[in-house]
Parts: C-alpha cells; structure tokens; sequence
C-alpha cells in the first residue's frame, strides 16, 4: 500500500513531465501517452529496486528513455523524412486568420510556425541517441553527468553524442532551412527552403 502511495505521488510531481519528454521525442500525443503508462508501470513493478542514491526523477526519465529505445527496436529503426511535408504551417493559415489574436499579423505568425517547424524537423531527423541526449541536456536541463546515467553511458559518450547532434543539426539546417538574418544583424530567421524560395518569387 505504501508502495502505490508512492508510486501515485511521483506520478503526480513527474508525470507531466516525463510525458513532455516523451512527446518531445516521438511527436505522438497517443504515443507518448502510452509509453508514460508503460514507464510508470515499470516504475512500480521496480519501485523497491530504486536505492535512492541518486534524483528519483534521473531514474524515471532513465526507466522513460529505456521504454522509448525499446518501442523504437520494435519498430526496426523506421522513421518518416519529416521536411516531405515542410510547407504545412500554410494550412493552417484560415484558422490563424479567424482568431481575434491582437499579435503579429498573420503572415508573421505562419513565417514563425514555419521557422519553429523548420527547427524541429532538423531535431526530428536526428538518430535516435543525440536527439535524446540533446533533449535530455539542452531541454531538460540535465547535466552532462545525469544524462550519462539515465542514458546508461559514460560523459565523455553523452559529450560525444552532443558534439555529433549539434553538428548534424548544422548540416541538415544548412540542407533543408533558409537561414537569413535581419538588416540590422539582430533577428535571425530560419524558414524551410521550399517556403523561402516562393516566399522570394
């Protein structure tokens, strides 16, 4: 009883938590639903295991991450090239359109859309080991020490992975993103190619 007592108040404190995570990296909603769930289970069935010699919360993103890796075995590695549909913020152009938003105009907010989704689909593209590395470190404000124990490596591969992710993503950026930087060398704006280059007929 006491263990489900637990287990309910860490579920409260880092569940959000661990699901942001999880949608950060799968870009799921159900997905990321369905492997918090599978998490925390895995988290009660070894709830005793856990020695506390370390933040409850690096066990649970570890335990997290390990059921991710292993949805990601089963699926054989297969994965979607996510700029095939680069242009698709235009959709969603009439919904932007209706709302009474006394923000930018439309037109700047669809170039922001495009510039955020440009940024993620470079991420997205990323092999599985440095997107979660970079996640972990970069988003989830992990040390380099704590990611290498929730990942199960060494710092000096977390260091690695980071070096290689944050290069990869310059390429692909440099590929699939028009990067330009306002006149006055400020605002830099980073649009999907096909975007940049109808914006510029």
């Amino acid at each position: 009883m006491q263990e489900a007592v637990e287990l309910s108040s860490l579920y409260s404190e880092f569940g959000a938590r661990i699901y942001t995570f999880l949608r950060r990296l799968t870009r799921d909603d159900a997905l990321a639903e369905d492997l918090t769930q599978q998490a925390f289970l895995q988290a009660a069935e070894r709830l005793e295991t856990f020695r506390g010699d370390g933040k409850v919360s690096n066990w649970l993103y570890r335990i997290a991450t390990n059921v991710l890796h292993d949805h990601q075995r089963r699926l054989g590695g297969s994965r979607q090239v996510p700029w095939a549909d680069a242009n698709g913020a235009d959709e969603d152009a009439a919904a932007l359109a209706a709302l009474p938003d006394p923000g930018p105009p439309v037109p700047q907010q669809l170039e922001s859309r495009a510039a955020t989704q440009c940024v993620r689909d470079c991420i997205d593209a990323l092999p599985a080991p440095y997107k979660t590395a970079l996640a972990l470190y970069a988003v989830e404000g992990k040390t380099i020490e704590e990611s290498a124990a929730i990942l199960g490596v060494t710092a000096g591969a977390v260091k690695v992975r980071l070096h290689r992710a944050r290069r990869l993503f310059k390429e692909l950026a440099a590929r699939h993103c028009e990067v330009s930087a306002g006149n006055d060398g400020g605002e830099v704006t980073c649009l999907p190619k096909p975007r940049a280059r109808s914006r510029a007929r």
